[in-house]
């Protein structure tokens, strides 16, 4: 009779053989023995030693619950690693508000005031994503109707145009012509491309 472990997953290599391991978040990975019989015991004792260490579940519809299913899902793992990177953080900080808070108790005035909290426009930015993926996971599992980061008015980076003055433009043209004519004529073609509008990158 085929028995389902916790935490095994079956894994098929490229010549075509299977491989078994015990795979848990939180802990290393752990190759399992090829015996059934061995692999069943290894893996309860494993399960063992994990659960004893594993903190109290959190109630349904907590701060600490809604983050813990956020974790665990396939948008999580897709994030790429520097996103990661900060989510964790934030994540950390939303949690250390308290876990078993409600996360209802995200009011509008509360998601405004943590996101406020940090002083760069930055990370303003990166704390309401975060917020923004809670709460949408939060409303699939039917814990908030409301989404309250809805339309967060949140301050973006500067735009890096500018517009070049006459004097800058004939300086430039000076320059350029002499080292490469065709570099002016580039130049011109995308001036008539902007319609006049002098913008450089910078």
């Amino acid at each position: 009779m085929h028995v389902k472990l916790r935490y095994v997953e079956r894994r098929v290599d490229h010549s075509g053989g299977e491989r078994w391991y015990w795979h848990r978040r939180g802990h290393r990975l752990t190759r399992l023995p090829d015996s059934p019989i061995e692999r069943m015991a290894v893996a309860e004792r494993l399960n063992a030693a994990a659960d004893s260490l594993a903190p109290a579940e959190l109630a349904r519809g907590t701060i600490g619950w809604v983050i813990q299913r956020y974790r665990d899902s396939d948008e999580y793992r897709d994030l790429s690693p520097g996103t990661v990177k900060y989510y964790k953080r934030f994540l950390r900080e939303i949690e250390a508000l308290g876990p078993a808070l409600p996360f209802a108790s995200f009011t509008r005035r509360a998601v405004v005031d943590f996101i406020e909290s940090y002083p760069k426009a930055f990370q303003r930015r990166q704390s309401a994503a975060v917020l923004k993926n809670l709460f949408k996971l939060a409303r699939y599992h039917g814990v908030v109707a409301t989404d309250e980061t809805a339309g967060l008015r949140l301050k973006t980076s500067r735009p890096h145009d500018r517009i070049w003055t006459d004097d800058e433009v004939s300086r430039w043209i000076d320059v350029a012509g002499a080292e490469d004519p065709h570099m002016t004529t580039a130049f011109l073609l995308l001036q008539l491309r902007r319609s006049g509008r002098r913008t450089f990158s910078g």
